[in-house]
């Protein structure tokens, strides 16, 4: 099977994470959204909190959480959960300087895989985050990338083998994990896992990002023919 067909759906349902660790990366300016995105509010709930809520459901070995300029506010929004905050003093020099470090506190805690998420995809579930090991478990994958359909095209949240954290080691400037997915030696190594929800896609940038969100969740519940509301933007990148 070329290893970038998309996964078929385990019928057993999600493979648990409890030997990796994920990292919430929320070290970010916020420059286009002009305050501190992490914290606003969805629904009663921080945006970073809900990130790490959804990042310990899905039962891995480890939650960090890094950050940067805004540390002490989003530190002191999830001081109520189990996770390991992190700050990476280096958020100035871009995206890559956090993935750097998710990968390093992998590898120094002997996880199997990693698992990166950025903090501002608010429609993100534990059972996207789980669906990504059964990707890396296929024989010769050292990586695993979500995607939704039909286009198929690589994107966050993504899960690590040790033999990619230790190239996400090496990555500089501010891009981020998708350097290493992209890459053409290692693409033929990377499980392409597909998803039929289009709103998990969609990052927070800008205060639009944010009205469409809360509008989105004031929702009783997300109508099945919702359109991608991303379909004209970029994708999330880790």
């Amino acid at each position: 099977m070329n290893a970038n067909c998309p996964m078929p759906a385990n019928p057993h349902g999600p493979t648990p994470l409890k030997d990796s660790c994920i990292a919430v990366i929320a070290a970010g300016n916020s420059r286009r959204m002009g305050i501190c995105k992490q914290t606003l509010d969805l629904a009663g709930e921080a945006m970073v909190h809900r990130a790490c809520r959804i990042a310990l459901d899905a039962d891995p070995g480890e939650v960090f959480l890094i950050c940067g300029r805004d540390y002490d506010a989003i530190s002191h929004t999830v001081s109520n959960l189990p996770v390991d905050c992190a700050y990476n003093g280096l958020y100035e020099t871009g995206q890559a300087a956090s993935v750097r470090m998710a990968a390093n506190l992998a590898l120094a805690g002997g996880y199997a895989s990693l698992c990166i998420i950025p903090a501002d995809m608010p429609f993100l579930t534990a059972g996207h985050l789980t669906r990504l090991a059964e990707g890396l478990r296929r024989p010769g994958m050292i990586a695993a990338a979500s995607a939704t359909r039909p286009a198929l095209v690589p994107m966050a949240p993504c899960l690590f083998a040790p033999e990619a954290m230790r190239l996400l080691c090496d990555l500089q400037g501010d891009r981020g994990a998708l350097q290493v997915i992209r890459n053409p030696s290692i693409r033929p190594k990377v499980a392409i896992v597909p998803f039929d929800d289009p709103l998990m896609a969609f990052d927070v940038d800008t205060p639009e990002d944010y009205a469409q969100v809360l509008a989105l969740v004031s929702q009783a519940k997300r109508p099945a023919q919702q359109s991608d509301p991303r379909r004209h933007r970029k994708e999330a990148r880790p």
